[in-house]
């Protein structure tokens, strides 16, 4: 039976995630763009900033995760 993740392991698990969300909708904007779609390239690139900054906030939370482990009993 697999162990539960642990809290660096969830941390990390969610800024991979984070950065494949990213990766995805960068791919979504680019094809939107190239098939002159502006109005939806325009709402992608605002949903595009929200992964952004859910991205900001998970790397910020690991570094958190990474120091308690660090300074842990």
């Amino acid at each position: 039976m697999d162990q539960p993740e642990d809290a660096l392991a969830q941390s990390e698990r969610h800024v991979r995630e984070a950065e494949g969300h990213i990766a995805h909708q960068l791919r979504i904007i680019e094809e939107l763009d190239r098939d002159d779609h502006p109005r939806a390239a325009a709402m992608a690139r605002e949903v595009l900033r929200t992964l952004q900054r859910s991205l900001e906030l998970a790397r910020e939370h690991l570094r958190l995760e990474q120091e308690a482990r660090d300074h842990g009993p």
